[in-house]
């Protein structure tokens, strides 16, 4: 295998948690959890003034559980997420390194991926990184600053040469 590009980063807690700042799609119904959260309060005030505790009780849970949903859910899934491959791995830290040439080729602690250049349906060129997005509607981000070999502005111009089928998207 050719491997042109590579990526090579530590994953430790810190960095893992920090995908839930920075998610590669924008979770839309965040804006639901939060609406159902502010009405959920509301009805909650609404049922202490008027005296039913029993309703005041179900709508503070519903606001607490619309909170947990919108703010901490994602987080919450990732350190479980996180704490599985730490125990896969052995350790809690551990190097990933991704090599992009005739072939994508991800080691990932003591996993090693292949996949195909066929698999990726499109890429995004963000600020710090760049996605590739496969056709199942996973993805793989390659940090800029983490390129060991070659740099994100080459892969760029290679992805638009060697795999022009691979569409950019916003």
């Amino acid at each position: 295998m050719n491997n042109q590009f590579e990526v090579r980063y530590t994953v430790t807690k810190e960095r893992y948690l920090k995908q839930a700042e920075n998610p590669i799609k924008a979770n839309r119904l965040s804006i639901v959890w939060i609406i159902l959260m502010g009405v959920s309060l509301y009805y909650s005030y609404d049922a202490l003034v008027g005296g039913y505790w029993l309703f005041c009780g179900f709508y503070l849970l519903l606001a607490l559980f619309s909170a947990f949903q919108a703010f901490l859910r994602v987080r919450f899934f990732l350190l479980r997420a996180y704490k599985k491959a730490a125990k896969r791995q052995g350790c809690d830290q551990w190097v990933c390194s991704i090599r992009l040439g005739d072939e994508i080729s991800v080691k990932n602690g003591n996993t090693l991926v292949t996949y195909h250049w066929e698999d990726i349906e499109k890429y995004r060129d963000q600020e710090d990184a760049v996605v590739l997005l496969f056709d199942d509607k996973s993805s793989l981000r390659l940090a800029k600053e983490e390129f060991v070999a070659g740099d994100a502005d080459q892969f760029i111009t290679f992805l638009r040469k060697e795999h022009p089928d691979i569409q950019q998207t916003n």
